[in-house]
C-alpha cells in the first residue's frame, strides 16, 4: 500500500515540484516581476493573450512561488521521505518478526483403545488379526486415550508455553458449546525451534454400548480440544485453539485411529 502511494502520488508530485523549483531558479528576477501573475491575468482578462500563453504565465508564477517558498517545500518533502523510510523499516521489521517468531500447532494425534471391531470390513487390513488393529481395546478398564505432540514450527523459541486440553463424547454434528479447558495453576515450559512436547488424555471410563453405537453410526463422536498459549521471542502473546473428532465418518471404529479437524474451534494468532 505504501509503495503504491509513493509511486503513483508522492513521487510524481515531488518530481513536479522539483521541476518547478528548477524552472523558478532559472527565471531572471526582472522577467517574473514584469511578466508574472499581474500582467498575465490582466492580459487574459482583456483577451490580449491566448490560453496557451496564459498557462505558461501560470506555470511561471507557480515556479516563482515555489522558489520563494523552497525552504518550506524542501522541509515538507524531506518529512514525507523520512516518514516513508520509517514506514518501510517498520514493514521490514514486522515481516522479519513474522518470519522468525514461534508458531505452535498440534503435530500428530490419534485415538486408541476405542473399541474392538465387531466385523472388520472386507478389504480393510485383510491380513491383520484383530489384535493388530490400532484402535482396538488394549486396556479393558480404561476409555479411549490419545498421546499426541505439539511442535514449535518457528525459527525462535516459544516461552511460557501453557497447553490445556480435554476429551469427551458428544453429539455429532456438535450443537452445544465445549467448555474451554482451564487450570488455576497451568504448567508452562519453553519450546525451542523445531521442539516437540507430548500430552496424554484419557476418557474417564470405557465407552458404554450406547456411546459405542453412536460413534459407529455417526451420531456421536469423541472430541479432543485444547488451547495453547505462549510468548514469542519478541514478548508477544499468542493463542492456538484446536478441536478434532473421531467417529465412523473419519474411519472404521476400532480399526482407524485417525482424528479430523472440526469445521469450527481451530484458530490461531
Amino acid at each position: 500500500m505504501l509503495k503504491r502511494i509513493w509511486l503513483w502520488f508522492i513521487l510524481p508530485l515531488a518530481i513536479l515540484l522539483i521541476f518547478l523549483i528548477i524552472v523558478g531558479s532559472l527565471i531572471p528576477k526582472e522577467f517574473y516581476q514584469a511578466h508574472t501573475y499581474y500582467s498575465c491575468s490582466q492580459d487574459y482578462d482583456h483577451h490580449c493573450c491566448g490560453i496557451f500563453s496564459f498557462l505558461i504565465c501560470k506555470i511561471t508564477w507557480g515556479a516563482v512561488f515555489i522558489k520563494w517558498h523552497s525552504d518550506f517545500f524542501i522541509m515538507f518533502f524531506t518529512g514525507i521521505i523520512a516518514f516513508y523510510t520509517i514506514s518501510l523499516w517498520w514493514e521490514a521489521k514486522t515481516s522479519s518478526e513474522k518470519e522468525l517468531r514461534a508458531y505452535i500447532f498440534v503435530k500428530d494425534m490419534g485415538i486408541m483403545n476405542v473399541a474392538n471391531p465387531i466385523q472388520p470390513p472386507v478389504g480393510i487390513l485383510p491380513d491383520a488379526p484383530p489384535e493388530g488393529y490400532a484402535g482396538r481395546i488394549v486396556f479393558q478398564n480404561q476409555g479411549p486415550s490419545t498421546t499426541y505432540s505439539i511442535k514449535n514450527f518457528g525459527k525462535t523459541p516459544a516461552y511460557k508455553v501453557s497447553h490445556l486440553a480435554a476429551i469427551d463424547v458428544r453429539e455429532y454434528p456438535l450443537t452445544t458449546p465445549l467448555e474451554t479447558p482451564h487450570s488455576n495453576e497451568p504448567w508452562t515450559t519453553p519450546i525451542p525451534p523445531e521442539g516437540i512436547t507430548t500430552k496424554t488424555l484419557r476418557y474417564p471410563s470405557p465407552l458404554d454400548p450406547s456411546q459405542l453405537q453412536g460413534i459407529q453410526n455417526g451420531t456421536l463422536a469423541i472430541y479432543i480440544w485444547g488451547r495453547i498459549t505462549y510468548l514469542d521471542a519478541y514478548n508477544r502473546s499468542h493463542i492456538t485453539n484446536y478441536r478434532l473428532f473421531h467417529n465412523s465418518v473419519v474411519g472404521y471404529t476400532g480399526i482407524s485411529t485417525d482424528m479430523r479437524h472440526c469445521s469450527q474451534g481451530n484458530d490461531a494468532n
